[in-house]
């Protein structure tokens, strides 16, 4: 997910529904914007966070130690994922062949492209702000993603 902008209406959506589906690991692109979002999220998602700080964070804001969240400045990474805000910056990881998939935000406009054997995966925006609000799942045994319109939930 990305850019959820403090829209807790469309987070507290998203995280019942990814509690249900018994959902493990939260990829966050950025734009959280603020701490007290990003406690209700913990609070209310069961299972492990990874966040990759956007123009609208401040790192400053999220430092509290926080259990169930690791969070990056610039991107982060785990197994053949990797997440960033950026478009630059997913292209630039893409160049070094390292992942399988990479994630990223800002634009707010849901968007697959492949580079190399790297997919380019924007899962849009959960505020709705310009585009309608989606989220993307990626089932690592099926090796299947899928975009979720949250207005079709």
């Amino acid at each position: 997910m990305a850019d959820s902008h403090d829209n807790l209406t469309n987070l507290k959506k998203t995280l019942a529904y990814l509690n249900n589906l018994g959902i493990k690991k939260i990829i966050h692109c950025g734009d959280i914007c603020q701490a007290q979002t990003l406690n209700f999220i913990q609070q209310k998602f069961n299972g492990q966070i990874y966040l990759s700080l956007g123009n609208c964070d401040n790192l400053e804001d999220f430092k509290k130690e926080r259990t169930n969240t690791k969070i990056f400045t610039n991107f982060g990474s785990f197994s053949s994922f990797a997440f960033c805000h950026y478009k630059k910056k997913a292209l630039e990881l893409a160049k070094t062949s390292k992942y399988d998939l990479i994630f990223y935000g800002h634009s707010h406009q849901p968007w697959l492209e492949k580079k190399g054997k790297t997919l380019l995966i924007n899962p849009g925006n959960l505020c709705g702000i310009f585009y309608k609000p989606s989220f993307a799942i990626y089932d690592t045994k099926k090796q299947n993603l899928s975009l979720i319109r949250l207005d079709l939930i």
